[in-house]
């Protein structure tokens, strides 16, 4: 649990259960919030900047990095591996044109062939672990809410598991809940715990 007696402003912060701030400046203006269960704060979202304020809840947040990680792999590899098709399908077409391709073009055509056998390598690992990650995330069935005693500002993004809703509009007291598949505010909920039992998490400003 991460607990803060004054605001969080501009920072990325990750608990594996709760973020709470509590005290008369307990607001969150600004930068990413992940935690497995909970985040509760007086204000979410700042009033002049509309600065973007992402809180998200409802999964392991050392998965969810783990996930991250996976998929700019992904992407990385497939991008990588769609430009260098191109390159190897324009000399495997001069090679069948020419019957022969210079020794140095020649060269590159097996460095493309050994280069494109370790990125669909990388890519069928990458997908892998992405799907044993995703089943693991899935078995994991916690709530997730995101809470604002006081206020909801224009600009705070609510990621609850994998839904995503933008708050357009000011809103008062309110709590965010994920009720079948859709995210839906309520009227404000309490802290399910107490703060001051330690810290779990980590902050970076």
């Amino acid at each position: 649990m991460v607990v803060v007696t004054d605001g969080i402003i501009n920072s990325n912060v990750d608990a594996i259960k709760s973020i709470l701030c509590q005290g008369k400046r307990a607001n969150i203006m600004g930068g990413r919030l992940r935690a497995g269960e909970e985040i509760n704060a007086n204000v979410l979202g700042n009033a002049t900047s509309g600065t973007e304020t992402i809180c998200e809840v409802g999964f392991d947040p050392k998965n969810k990095v783990e996930m991250e990680s996976l998929l700019e792999v992904k992407g990385n590899s497939e991008a990588e591996l769609d430009h260098l098709k191109l390159d190897l399908q324009n000399l495997i077409n001069t090679k069948k044109q020419r019957k022969t391709l210079p020794e140095d073009k020649e060269a590159y055509l097996q460095e493309l062939m050994e280069r494109r056998q370790v990125l669909t390598d990388d890519l069928a690992r990458a997908n892998e672990n992405i799907e044993k990650l995703k089943t693991l995330m899935n078995e994991v069935q916690i709530r997730g809410k995101v809470s604002a005693s006081k206020k909801v500002y224009p600009g705070t993004v609510v990621i609850i598991r994998d839904v995503k809703e933008s708050v357009r509009t000011e809103h008062k007291a309110s709590t965010f809940i994920l009720e079948n598949g859709l995210i839906r505010m309520t009227k404000y909920e309490e802290p399910d715990e107490i703060a001051g039992k330690g810290l779990d998490g980590y902050s970076s400003h």
